[in-house]
């Protein structure tokens, strides 16, 4: 079995050569790629404004539980100070549309 390994071998060592001729003689091999991706157009979106009362109706929305994530807030918390958060939190959601850019303060690795 050891002729196997070496059958496959000219196999990748010639099409890494062929890939790499072919990308030397077409420059914008991947703007042609992406131009041609899809023949149809995409449909557009359009974002409206979150509202608080749609904030407000979502913290609403949530299961009380005393189990919280990475940040330590439970949702009873969360329930419990919506009055207060409601405002910032569409001021927020409204910035992260609207700018496509989410605040790196609330970005989390896990």
């Amino acid at each position: 079995m050891k002729i196997l390994p070496y059958k496959y071998k000219p196999l990748f060592l010639d099409s890494g050569k062929q890939v790499t001729t072919y990308n030397r003689n077409n420059q914008n091999v991947h703007c042609h790629f992406m131009a041609n991706a899809s023949q149809t157009s995409f449909p557009s979106m359009k974002f409206t404004c979150t509202t608080k009362k749609e904030i407000s109706s979502i913290i609403r929305s949530l299961k009380p539980s005393n189990s919280s994530g990475y940040d330590e807030i439970t949702t009873t918390i969360l329930q419990a100070c919506s009055p207060y958060i409601t405002s910032p939190l569409n001021y927020i959601c409204n910035r992260v549309l609207f700018t496509g850019i989410f605040p790196d303060r609330l970005k989390f690795e896990l």
